[in-house]
Order: structure tokens, then C-alpha cells, then sequence
């Protein structure tokens, strides 16, 4: 039940940055090497009208996986990936790779023909335009939590918050995860209250844990935990919505061997108007 997902990402983004970084200074390198042979004169020998497309084919495909490499690196936390506004995520990156494509274009366009100047221009101006078109404000992603709508909880196993309500008393088997019951008040609230455990490897101190409501509440519901055995930890709510909970939990001190967290639970919600 670890999250580890974010560790796992970052080396990897960090990688995939770094080689996009290099791409991009590759692609400046050879244009500025193009100009400068063109102004010493040492490219004489115009392309034809096929070539020329081809090259703008090719420099536009270059362009477009270019930005979308260097984007992606920068997604920030909690939106979707190709959701939002690429240039503005990195403006400059855009800018820049802009300018080493006009510089390309004026020098293999010069003392071309007429028709392979056009095809390769309106090629370049097209992927341009895709590339800097304006683009929906990012969207959030719903797995991902959103920290300032949402309450944390502070639990330390010396000093538990307030039992649960109706939860139940009895104690589960070691050998089970979760144990729900889901029941109606005579006001009118539903609640979902029962048990989680907690299964926490050696040298392990985070997880998360994943709480589904079935059937959905009609409104955000109320949460209480108590954790009742297992060594001290902190639980903070990540996410709290009609369907469903993810609960982060750190422990005081890495498990020096195998281990467990036992919490009583309860989410409660007044049935819809």
C-alpha cells in the first residue's frame, strides 16, 4: 500500500528533461552551424521543391516532439497531462525553438525555388501555429489531492482523537484488511464504520490507504479515525469525496520489522434533500 509512485517518477522525469535538454541544444547547435556556413558562402546548391518539403516535414515533426518531451517533464503536480497550454508551462522553451526554426528556414530557403519556399514555409507555419494555439485552462486531476479543500487529521497513538460513533467494538482477525458496516440513523445520516489495518514492511515509515464507498454518500461526508494498536504514526486525509477517501500515513520511526496499524473508521453523511 506504499506510494511510492512519486519517487519513482522523479528520476525518470528528471531524465527525460535532461535528454529533451539535449535535443534542443543539438537542434540550436546545427542551425547556427547552417547560418554560418550560408553567410560563409559555402552553400551554393539550392534544394528542389521535394527536398525542401521534406526537410520542412521532418524540421516540423522535430519541433512538435520537441515540445511535447520538454512539456511533459514539466506537467506540474495534480493536471493532466496535454490538458493545458504548452508554452505556458515553458515560454521560453517554445520561443527558442521557434526562433532556431525561422533561422533554419531563411538559411536553406535562400536561392530556392519559389514553389519549394512556399511548401516549406507554410509546413513550418502550420506547426507554428498548432504549437502556440490558445489552450482550455489546466484541469486537475480527480486522483490527485487537493491539499487546500481538503481537512487534515493529526492522530497520535498516545493521544487518539474521540472514538468513533457507532463504530464497531469488536476487535477484527489479524488476517483482515478492512471490515465495513454500512447503516442509517433514525435522523436520516448514513454511515459507513468498521476497521482498517494497516501492513507496513521492514524499514517502511509511509502508505497510503484507499477507502471506496459503496454506494456513494450524497454529500462530502464527515471522517473520524482512531488508530487503536500498532506503533505511533500520523494520519493526514489526502482526499475526501461522496465516493471515497485516501488517507496518508507516516509512522514516528521506519518499522524496524514486519508490522501492522489497526484504525477504527467512520465516514457519516446525512442522506440527499
Amino acid at each position: 500500500m506504499a506510494d511510492s509512485s512519486l519517487s519513482l517518477r522523479d528520476p525518470a522525469r528528471q531524465v527525460a528533461r535532461l535528454s529533451a535538454a539535449a535535443l534542443i541544444a543539438l537542434l540550436t547547435a546545427a542551425a547556427l552551424l547552417l547560418a554560418w556556413r550560408r553567410l560563409a558562402g559555402a552553400l551554393n546548391h539550392p534544394l528542389q521543391p521535394a527536398a525542401l518539403a521534406l526537410v520542412g516535414l521532418l524540421l516540423a515533426a522535430a519541433a512538435a516532439a520537441l515540445r511535447s518531451l520538454w512539456r511533459q517533464t514539466t506537467v506540474s503536480k495534480g493536471t493532466v497531462p496535454f490538458s493545458s497550454n504548452e508554452n505556458r508551462d515553458s515560454p521560453q522553451i517554445s520561443l527558442l525553438i521557434s526562433a532556431v526554426l525561422v533561422l533554419l528556414g531563411i538559411s536553406l530557403c535562400l536561392g530556392s525555388g519559389v514553389v519549394g519556399t512556399i511548401i516549406f514555409c507554410a509546413i513550418l507555419a502550420g506547426e507554428e501555429a498548432w504549437a502556440w494555439r490558445p489552450t482550455a485552462r489546466p484541469r486537475r486531476c480527480p486522483e490527485q489531492p487537493i491539499a487546500a479543500a481538503v481537512p487534515r487529521l493529526r492522530i497520535d497513538a498516545a493521544q487518539p482523537i474521540a472514538p468513533c460513533p457507532l463504530s464497531p467494538s469488536a476487535t477484527p482477525p489479524e488476517n483482515v484488511l478492512q471490515q465495513l458496516t454500512l447503516s442509517q440513523d433514525a435522523d436520516g445520516c448514513q454511515q459507513l464504520a468498521g476497521w482498517l489495518r494497516v501492513r507496513l514492511a521492514a524499514g517502511q515509515r509511509t502508505c497510503a490507504i484507499h477507502v471506496a464507498f459503496c454506494p456513494p454518500f450524497a454529500k462530502t461526508p464527515e471522517l473520524a479515525v482512531q488508530q487503536t494498536a500498532g506503533p505511533q504514526s500520523r494520519i493526514r486525509t489526502a482526499q475526501l469525496l461522496p465516493y471515497g477517501v485516501r488517507l496518508d500515513l507516516k509512522l514516528a520511526a521506519a518499522a524496524t520489522s514486519d508490522a501492522s496499524v489497526l484504525l477504527r473508521f467512520t465516514a457519516r453523511s446525512p442522506l440527499a434533500d
